[in-house]
């Protein structure tokens, strides 16, 4: 690459970049000061229950973690945070082999996921990932 590359493209983006600022801060300066307020809060009174998103999660893929998710399912549940969705990740190819379309699905491999996922969620939201199916097996 070129000085006379840099200096044609480059400068004149790094000047388009930079001139906003400088002006946009120049006009701070002349702004009028904040007015001072007080704020006043409630806490005995209820906005309604927290919403508790980690109830509706994700789990990392069947084979990421696998020797930890046993004590995490039983952590949550004891927690009182059984979830009411969650996602898991099932990788195509662990679990169907396009060369014997005959053969259809097998979980067997991921079985013990499921059935973890299954008793810290009441649904199961199940993404099919097929990235490595369709760039090997076009």
């Amino acid at each position: 690459m070129s000085i006379n590359f840099f200096i044609k493209f480059s400068l004149p983006l790094l000047a388009a970049l930079v001139l906003p600022v400088v002006a946009s801060t120049a006009h701070a300066s002349t702004a009028a000061p904040l007015a001072k307020g007080t704020v006043t809060v409630d806490f005995a009174e209820s906005l309604g229950p927290r919403m508790q998103t980690e109830r509706v999660n994700n789990l990392s893929r069947a084979h990421t973690f696998s020797e930890q998710r046993e004590a995490d399912v039983q952590f949550f549940n004891e927690q009182g945070l059984h979830g009411e969705i969650y996602r898991v990740w099932v990788d195509a190819n662990l679990i169907h082999d396009p060369k014997n379309p005959e053969a259809g699905y097998d979980y067997s491999g991921i079985e013990d996921y499921l059935s973890d996922a299954s008793r810290l969620s009441d649904t199961l939201l199940m993404v099919m990932d097929s990235r490595v199916e369709v760039r090997d097996y076009q």
